[in-house]
């Protein structure tokens, strides 16, 4: 199973980039002025991304991410010396700023897996991927709920609400922006791993209370919302929100038992 964090990798082969651009000024920039070494970098850099990409998530150790953390640092190095070289040609200005944050974001991420001490294991991230996929349910399903819901009251003239409806609403609000934060970090769920946990922990309580009151709202009647309310959809998305906190609690519980 490749590692979660390698799906945000830089994607580009910056080697293509690097010759097309030279071959594009060749006419106005000479060859060289900007053959400084770069090219055997970025393939060697391209050689060791390659390598790491296609390791097995458990195979990774804090130790295998030095090759490409050292390729990126040389590769960034030949750029920043050819920088004030090229200052008045934008894209090779842009181009050069592309490959400092390739190098800046193997840096990152391998300094992120350092500090998790290779602890994310298979086992932690299928729990924590199981936990994320809950609380993007909660997320969508529950944005879902608070519309049908507040719209209710649009539906029929002289509605009032009844205290679980009330309850769910406020409830959600308090969560929404601990969901919110939860959906930016599992853009990198490894490097991300200590973060997630902290914040799920956190938001514990609230996750709970959304749970109770979606299971109060999903047993209400019929006649509880206006007949205009479309009640299936309703009992759906309060149905898929309780579920949603029940797959982060089963993924967090089963994480902290490990």
């Amino acid at each position: 199973m490749p590692a979660p964090w390698s799906k945000s990798a830089p994607k580009s082969d910056r080697r293509q980039q690097w010759k097309a651009l030279k071959a594009k000024y060749a006419t106005t920039i000479s060859l060289k002025t900007v053959e400084v070494g770069l090219g055997k970098a970025l393939d060697e850099h391209q050689k060791q991304v390659d390598a790491i990409l296609k390791l097995d998530v458990t195979a990774l150790k804090a130790e295998t991410f030095a090759p490409v953390v050292a390729s990126a640092k040389a590769m960034q190095t030949l750029a920043a010396g050819l920088a004030p070289k090229v200052k008045a040609n934008a894209d090779y200005t842009a181009f050069l700023a592309e490959l400092k944050k390739d190098a800046l974001w193997w840096a990152k991420t391998a300094q992120d897996f350092k500090q998790t001490k290779g602890d994310v294991s298979s086992h932690n991230q299928d729990q924590v991927g199981n936990a994320l996929r809950g609380a993007q349910d909660m997320k969508d399903h529950g944005a879902t709920l608070d519309a049908l819901l507040k719209g209710a009251d649009k539906k029929a003239k002289g509605y009032a609400p009844n205290e679980y409806v009330v309850k769910y609403i406020l409830a959600s609000a308090k969560l929404r922006p601990q969901l919110a934060k939860l959906t930016v970090l599992a853009k990198n769920p490894t490097g991300n791993f200590k973060l997630i946990t902290e914040l799920f922990s956190d938001a514990d309580e609230a996750i709970k209370a959304v749970r109770l009151q979606a299971l109060y709202v999903r047993g209400l009647n019929r006649t509880d919302l206006p007949a205009k309310v479309n009640f299936q959809q309703v009992v759906a998305a309060a149905d898929a929100v309780a579920n949603g906190a029940d797959a982060i609690r089963h993924g967090v519980v089963r994480l902290r038992s490990k």
